[in-house]
């Protein structure tokens, strides 16, 4: 279980999960041959501060902390490829004033997976409602349950 604000890894047959993504936006980066997955749970775009206590909190710094962790156990960082989740509009500041955090995530995460050469395989963004996920690296999927009534799963393959 990855909590918010935090990443790890994980090698085949083990899975990853998390849950409470509501504007968050969880990061699975994968390396198919090595079959190393890992999951990092963003919280903000940016760390201003460069605070590394909190390195996991935003995406810029967990990032680049979880692909570092990958390659420490085992990934190629020219392997990696990204399925991402979250980023949902769920905190309003009036009746017609959304704060955009979500979407402020979701852009930074793509600015800075491109950044490192990593492709967006897929993706299951926006909305208003949270999800949570289970990262299988042993086949890549992620399976995302959104938090509906009844609760609605979805499959990034």
């Amino acid at each position: 279980m990855v909590n918010m604000a935090d990443f790890a890894v994980a090698r085949a047959p083990d899975a990853l999960a998390t849950i409470g993504i509501g504007s968050c936006v969880a990061v699975c980066l994968y390396d198919a041959k090595e079959k190393v997955g890992g999951l990092a749970h963003i919280m903000l775009p940016w760390n201003r501060e460069n605070d590394q206590s909190l390195a996991g909190k935003f995406a810029d710094t967990g990032i680049a902390g979880l692909i570092r962790l990958m390659v420490s156990g085992g990934a190629s960082p020219n392997s990696l490829t990204a399925k991402i989740t979250g980023g949902a509009s769920v905190f309003s500041a009036g009746e017609k004033q959304v704060i955009t955090v979500g979407k402020n995530n979701i852009e930074a995460v793509k600015t800075i997976l491109a950044g490192h050469k990593i492709r967006v395989a897929a993706e299951d963004t926006g909305g208003t409602l949270g999800r949570g996920l289970v990262f299988h690296t042993q086949t890549g999927v992620v399976e995302v349950t959104v938090l509906s009534r009844p609760p609605e799963l979805r499959v990034l393959r």
